[in-house]
């Protein structure tokens, strides 16, 4: 089991090795504390990389 950070960057878009990795995962979190999604964006990676899980900000802080 590892554990990898995939962040959008600057301009809001998953570079090729992101990519990559979220079409290897088993499980794919995604946090909008810390982070921006466009309109749409999140319809757009669940129909390519399927279920994402939503976390809210008590779980990103907490010992989960």
């Amino acid at each position: 089991m590892s554990l990898a950070l995939v962040g959008l960057g600057l301009v809001g878009k998953l570079n090729e090795e992101g990519i990559e990795i979220l079409e290897k995962g088993d499980e794919i979190y995604c946090e909008l504390y810390t982070s921006f999604l466009p309109s749409g964006a999140l319809r757009r990676l669940e129909q390519r990389f399927g279920n994402i899980i939503m976390l809210e900000r008590s779980d990103v802080e907490s010992d989960f």
